[in-house]
């Protein structure tokens, strides 16, 4: 690797995948929908939301990766990206306790889902690690990229990367909440 905290965050994406796969690779449809309450997230709903959130950042990635990314004005000033970047890490800590709502583009779809996004969640993880792994290809992880949700929320690719695991953690610990709660449906 040419860049060492890649090996840490794609160490990360892999130890959620399996924690996934061993906490819920086996519970039912009705398990995988249910809520704890109207306004909150099912399990599946967590791992949905963790999917289409990562699938935005796809296109940036992959025009960082063909040579075609040209920054903005915007995302070439001075000492914003690191303050937004580590702002939002922070905020985005599994024990970060303050609930935030997300931006519309990086809601997850609605109920029910099927059992399929388990898998499909697997694949997923699989498809950002080859992104990881090609992008740790690329010299410049200081460039600054602007988050899908708003042009004006920009942060280093490094710390995009390691967002998206912290990302990842906060959502699993959710949805192992959800899958703690004294209300959850029992498995036949």
């Amino acid at each position: 690797m040419n860049h060492s905290y890649i090996n840490e965050v794609i160490k990360d994406i892999q130890d959620i995948s399996y924690q996934v796969e061993h906490d819920f690779g086996k519970i039912s449809i009705e398990q995988l929908n249910w809520k704890p309450g109207p306004y909150q997230w099912s399990i599946g709903q967590c791992l949905d939301h963790l999917m289409t959130t990562n699938r935005t950042y796809y296109p940036v990635f992959q025009n960082i990766i063909k040579g075609q990314y040209r920054p903005s004005l915007w995302q070439r000033m001075p000492v914003i990206p690191g303050i937004l970047g580590k702002m939002i890490i922070n905020a985005s800590r599994p024990e970060y306790e303050k609930k935030s709502k997300t931006f519309s583009i990086f809601e997850p779809a609605p109920e029910p889902l099927t059992g399929r996004v388990l898998q499909d969640f697997q694949s997923h993880q699989s498809e950002l690690i080859d992104f990881f792994t090609q992008l740790d290809q690329i010299e410049n992880h200081a460039r600054v990229i602007s988050s899908p949700a708003s042009r004006w929320i920009i942060y280093s690719l490094k710390d995009c990367l390691t967002l998206l695991a912290v990302h990842e953690k906060r959502h699993l610990k959710q949805a192992l909440t959800v899958r703690r709660s004294v209300s959850f449906p029992a498995g036949k």
